[in-house]
C-alpha cells in the first residue's frame, strides 16, 4: 500500500467533480465548486487515512477527518478522487464500512 496520497490526485473528470459537487455542496455550507474541490485536497493531506472495500468487491482509499467531519475517497492508486462528503452517521459510517482500517 501506498505511503500517502499521489502527488496532485485529480477528479475522473470534470463532470464527475460537478456532480458530486452539485450531490453534497449543501453539506459543506453553500461553498463554490473552487472551494468543494479545495476541501477535498486539503483533506486528502491533513486527515486520517484508512482503506475499505465496496459492496462490488473493489478497494477504496479514504481520508476521514474526524473533526469536520469531512470524508475524501480515491481509488487505490490514489490518482483519483471519487467524492467528497459529510457521512450522516460520522465515524460510525467510517467504521461500518467493509473492511475498513479506520
Amino acid at each position: 500500500m501506498p505511503a500517502g496520497p499521489a502527488p496532485y490526485p485529480l477528479w475522473a473528470s470534470r463532470e464527475k467533480q460537478a456532480a458530486k459537487y452539485r450531490k453534497h455542496y449543501l453539506e459543506f455550507g453553500c461553498i463554490s465548486l473552487v472551494a468543494y474541490d479545495h476541501d477535498s485536497s486539503m483533506n486528502i493531506r491533513t486527515a486520517r487515512r484508512f482503506d475499505f472495500q465496496l459492496k462490488s468487491g473493489r478497494r477504496r482509499v479514504g481520508y476521514y477527518d474526524a473533526s469536520t467531519n469531512s470524508l475524501t475517497v480515491l481509488t487505490v492508486g490514489e490518482r483519483i478522487i471519487v467524492t467528497h462528503f459529510k457521512p450522516a452517521d460520522g465515524e460510525r459510517y467510517i467504521r461500518g464500512l467493509d473492511a475498513s482500517t479506520y
